[in-house]
């Protein structure tokens, strides 16, 4: 019976120690370019993607721009001064907002 318990401990305290440690070595989940887009993120971005998925990759949320009939605009800064993206959205299936086009352009103003 002792030996069963210590066999049953040892197991324990290795799947412990292993998930632990899988956990440390995972990497932190922190954007590369907090509140800013690089050009590298916007390269990543494509027609048809949905607007949750461009906020992940931009690591922001940006700020709504401009809309109307079906469709809408959400401005994001650029990590570099003077720039800004435009990323226009449209209605795709069942009214899930969807990347119609996407732009980089100095900004105005």
């Amino acid at each position: 019976m002792q030996r069963r318990i210590n066999r049953f401990i040892a197991v324990l305290t290795t799947t412990a120690v292993s998930s632990v440690g899988l956990v440390a070595l995972a990497p932190a989940a922190t954007a590369d370019t907090p509140r800013c887009v690089s050009r590298k993120e916007f390269r990543k971005v494509d027609r048809g993607m949905r607007k949750q998925r461009v906020h992940r990759i931009f690591d922001t949320r940006g700020e709504f721009g401009d809309g109307g009939a079906g469709g809408y605009s959400r401005l994001y800064k650029v990590c570099r001064p003077g720039f800004y993206v435009v990323v226009e959205y449209a209605d795709g299936p069942r009214r899930v907002a969807r990347v119609s086009s996407k732009d980089w352009n100095p900004q105005e103003g």
